[in-house]
């Protein structure tokens, strides 16, 4: 049994000059992007952000869902409102540039099947943080892309955010590997890798 990762389109996620007019760039930013339901973990998220205690750094969370007015609670709770920002549904077209003008990208979900947001924060030379499970450690080189921190771990979902902003050469050279690691991803490649499954296989069985 052979496993082919899905693959990325590197021709639309690349990095860009171009900042996203979500994003202020007087602070670092972190992105959360996903639907807004339990399953996303995006409460871990904010509790990471508060225990970080970065004051020039905002969590920006985009997406829509039934949890927003409960994670705006949170943050109130937790004293980082302020630096907690909903921004909201993205278009498919905005990502790039989105991924792109952000220092970091964070999902601390209970599960994923995969986990495409990953590969195409990283394709955008944006650094990543997931937890380890389901497929999210096929998506993340862990060490190499980024980071994979343990469900529900919020204090080393911070400590690890906060290494990585914290270091301008850690943070350069997990950019440098995730967008290499996206190239080697793209679908021309994936393709390449089924077919020469296929072909392998074929001619074991000759």
């Amino acid at each position: 049994l052979t496993t082919v990762p899905p693959g990325i389109d590197a021709e639309r996620f690349h990095p860009t000059d171009d900042i996203h007019a979500a994003i202020d760039t007087d602070r670092e930013a972190i992105l959360v992007l996903s639907r807004l339901d339990p399953r996303k973990g995006i409460d871990k998220a904010i509790r990471a952000f508060a225990r970080l205690n970065r004051p020039d750094a905002e969590l920006v969370i985009a997406g829509t869902g039934r949890l927003e007015q409960s994670l705006r609670d949170l943050a109130e709770r937790l004293e980082v409102s302020e630096s907690v920002r909903f921004v909201g549904f993205v278009e498919d077209e905005e990502l790039p540039t989105l991924y792109s003008s952000v220092d970091l990208f964070v999902l601390p979900s209970e599960y994923e099947g995969f986990g495409i947001v990953f590969m195409e924060a990283m394709a955008c030379g944006t650094p990543v943080i997931g937890t380890d499970v389901g497929g999210v450690p096929t998506a993340i080189d862990d060490g190499k892309t980024g980071y994979l921190v343990p469900k529900g771990g919020t204090e080393k979902l911070a400590d690890q955010a906060g290494e990585i902003l914290s270091e301008p050469m850690e943070h350069g050279r997990l950019s440098r590997s995730s967008i290499e690691w996206a190239d080697l991803h793209g679908w021309e490649n994936i393709a390449k890798q089924i077919t020469k499954i296929y072909i392998d296989h074929n001619l074991h069985n000759k």
